[in-house]
């Protein structure tokens, strides 16, 4: 738990010095990108049989683990940037959001682990299935979103530009 609460530190820590040098759409996309095929395969791994190359799956579940908690803490950091762009009341809708995805995912876990019959591996499955699913559309949604011409007309950074562009125009 330490290591892995480091690294994400680390690493988002890191993504605030990336995201001043490229672009913040690029980096969410393919954030979401990776982790989306990490999960995918994850979804893959869980349905094969372990007994015969079992160290093998266990060092490519923690490398695969390692990048996903990775590109989340970069994509999460990129997303608090989005946050931080909008106004106040974009900002409740943004944070209800996550809490609501926080409680989605733990519904989720408790369906998928309490289906009577079912084995901890086809939870498993069943869970990486809905995880990769969740965020397929999370990916689609974040393109549609930057879209929206309530995003690209009320975020504070075009509001500050136009508030200077004002101040320059009453002043000269």
């Amino acid at each position: 738990q330490i290591g892995g609460i480091g690294s994400n530190v680390a690493l988002s820590l890191s993504s605030v010095f990336l995201l001043k040098y490229v672009p913040i759409k690029p980096v969410l996309v393919t954030c979401n990108t990776l982790v989306l095929i990490i999960l995918l395969a994850m979804t893959v791994m869980s349905k094969q049989s372990t007994v015969t190359w079992l160290m093998s799956f266990f060092v490519i579940s923690n490398v695969i683990f390692c990048l996903a908690c990775g590109a989340s803490a970069v994509y999460i950091s990129g997303m608090l940037a989005v946050a931080s762009m909008l106004t106040p009341s974009a900002v409740k809708g943004f944070v209800l959001g996550q809490g609501s995805a926080g409680l989605f995912a733990t519904v989720i876990s408790i369906v998928t682990l309490s289906i009577p019959g079912t084995d901890p591996v086809q939870a498993g499955f069943y869970y990486f299935l809905i995880a990769a699913l969740s965020l397929g559309l999370s990916l689609v949604g974040y393109v549609f979103f930057s879209r929206l011409s309530f995003v690209r007309n009320n975020t504070l950074e075009k509001r500050k530009k136009y508030r200077l562009r004002l101040c320059v125009d009453t002043t000269a």
